[in-house]
């Protein structure tokens, strides 16, 4: 016997005994993912994602382990894991499992088999969705996805999936392949490099009234972009920006509208709507109704389509008077948006009124619109100027929905002030202050690290940009920004953004790095060093240039001095017989904590 055959027969017990146990640690893993919490973290590993998952009070399936790849010699593997907790939603069902199920590298260790990493979906790349539906509401959808992918890695093509679908068939150029799908989380043995992928599959859509990623009935239904319906990498993930053609077959009865420009023609009882991007997009949204009349109107040099009832209100005059005034501010500003078509599109299966969501070229609301902006309630908001305000920003990256809802909220404030005055504008900033400072998941999160738009964005991200344009100054910000506006996609992340404002950059980048990648505000407290007074930044720190604050004396008078915070400790000189000092009066920057600050009650560390 030859020495290499015999370390080969030496080598192959081993190996199947290493693959066994390998076997036998993803499987703990997935038992414990069912009703073992800190079996699971014990195993798996300990993510924020992951441990709200298991943790949560929700029933848990979780699907059969698999090992993807096989390295005997390293000891290392792919395997797939994958759970999902039920939800009455199976959009944010999907999303939630897709913080876990997916592929993952694992090595042997002297501990045993341990978890790796996760391998992103961002390995691989879509270039081009073609999808044809065939929408029946009293069942659900049917699909064919034919896609132009790049795959990146040996570890094959995967992609998210809502957990309701069924998938009938995947071919690779052409070819009939092995795939597996569990728990929202689909993969296919692909090589690398360039391939034509089509997948047919089917969606049972929820039934249920008021569903927030979709619900289909009868007379008109929706389905949302979050719904994971066809293919989809997640929001954020540049490599899952594709070009889109989609086409929908459905019962003449039925109108149709999707959140991109679209044609319509009615064949022998079967209405087809084919709709495209004019530029790579994440995922798409689309609604039905029997009883829509569509009229399309004109603002500035952007097309209206409503989608809606005859006694859909507001009426069309009344939005496009408002998004006239939007236009001319905003255009004026920051110049014509990169978009040239918006729809309103009347989604009757979601509960109640208002302006609920901006989908690529779309505002989607509720069974009405309600009132385009106000100042009489908490908070003053101009709701129908938000979502026009999309149109100026195409973001992606890691801070995509500071970019976007955080740009659409800051927006709203000019709008209000442009409509309403001086008054109104000070009454929204200090709404939004109150709406992010008693949010305590917006407090928590971060404008770079807020992927499923939890709230962070909107009120935080609009006082960011607000107090950078104060810090540059008008000009500087208007120029950075429309030169942001005037990117390309593909170069619309926040370094783009930063990058835009050019000569002012630099500033630019010093002032926003803590808000946009810390979290919660500035917390500022007052210490003493005999008659001296020091600010004190409690936390993370923060640059605040032309910062103003008022020291108040035992006798009453008040010295406003202009500082300049930068760093952990500004100190105060000359605060003898300081009684109180008072920050910020103006309220140019959002603060957490107290404005005023008594001396007295201070101690000398």
């Amino acid at each position: 016997m030859s020495i290499a055959l015999a370390l080969l027969l030496s080598v192959a017990p081993a190996a199947a005994q290493d693959r066994a146990s390998l076997q036998d640690y993803a499987t703990a893993i997935s038992t414990a993912f069912v009703n073992d919490p800190d079996g699971f973290i014990a195993r798996y590993g300990s993510t924020p994602a992951t441990d709200r998952l298991v943790r949560a009070d929700l029933p848990r399936l979780s699907g059969s382990p698999h090992i993807i790849r096989w390295n005997a010699r390293e000891k290392t593997a792919t395997i797939l894991l994958s759970g999902h907790a039920e939800l009455d939603d199976s959009g944010n069902e999907t999303s939630a499992s897709l913080r876990y199920s997916g592929l993952h590298s694992a090595r042997w260790t002297e501990m045993g088999w341990k978890i790796e990493a996760r391998t992103p979906f961002s390995v691989n790349r879509i270039r081009t969705h073609r999808i044809a539906v065939q929408l029946d509401p009293s069942v659900g959808l049917s699909a064919v996805d034919e896609m132009e992918v790049t795959v990146g890695t040996d570890q094959g093509f995967f992609f998210g999936l809502n957990t309701g679908a069924v998938i009938d068939a995947v071919t690779i150029d052409g070819r009939s392949v092995p795939f597996l799908f569990q728990d929202g989380f689909a993969w296919v043995d692909a090589p690398k490099g360039s391939h034509r992928v089509s997948v047919q599959y089917h969606i049972k859509v929820e039934r249920t009234p008021g569903g927030n990623s979709a619900m289909f009935a009868d007379a008109y239904g929706h389905i949302r972009n979050q719904y994971w319906w066809h293919p989809f990498f997640g929001f954020g993930v540049d490599e899952g920006l594709a070009d889109f053609q989609i086409s929908i077959r459905a019962p003449e009865r039925l109108k149709l509208a999707v959140d991109l420009p679209q044609t319509d023609a009615v064949v022998e009882g079967q209405r087809t709507v084919v709709a495209r991007s004019s530029e790579p997009i994440a995922a798409v949204s689309f609604a039905y109704d029997e009883a829509w009349a569509p009229v399309d109107a004109r603002f500035g040099e952007v097309t209206l389509s409503v989608f809606a009832t005859p006694d859909y209100t507001p009426k069309t005059d009344q939005l496009v008077a408002a998004a006239n005034e939007t236009w001319d501010l905003l255009a004026g500003r920051f110049g014509a948006p990169p978009l040239d078509r918006i729809s309103v599109i009347q989604a009757r299966g979601r509960n109640g009124t208002g302006w609920h969501f901006f989908s690529n070229q779309a505002l989607f609301t509720g069974a009405a619109g309600g009132v385009p902006s106000r100042i009489n309630d908490f908070p003053v908001r101009a709701f129908f100027d938000h979502e026009v305000a999309h149109l100026w920003t195409r973001p992606s990256g890691a801070a995509r929905n500071f970019l976007a809802e955080g740009w659409s909220t800051y927006a709203e404030g000019l709008v209000i002030e442009r409509r309403y005055g001086a008054e109104a504008r000070r009454w929204f900033w200090n709404d939004q202050a109150r709406l992010f400072l008693i949010n305590e998941t917006a407090m928590a999160g971060a404008l770079n690290d807020d992927p499923s738009n939890a709230g962070v964005s909107y009120a935080k991200g609009a006082w960011t940009l607000a107090m950078l344009e104060r810090v540059l100054g008008r000009q500087a910000f208007d120029t950075g920004v429309r030169a942001y506006v005037a990117e390309p996609l593909g170069r619309t992340d926040y370094d783009s953004f930063v990058q835009g404002f050019g000569p002012s950059a630099d500033v630019a980048r010093r002032f926003l790095t803590p808000w946009v990648e810390g979290r919660g505000a500035p917390r500022i407290a007052l210490e003493r060093q005999g008659d001296q007074l020091i600010l004190v930044q409690n936390g993370a720190v923060y640059w605040l240039p032309r910062f103003s604050c008022g020291l108040e004396r035992d006798d009453g008078s008040v010295e406003w001095r202009t500082l300049e915070i930068d760093g952990a400790r500004t100190p105060l000189s000359g605060a003898d017989r300081v009684v109180r000092v008072r920050l910020d009066p103006a309220g140019d920057y959002l603060l957490a904590g107290d404005r005023v600050l008594e001396a007295n009650a201070v101690s000398t560390p």
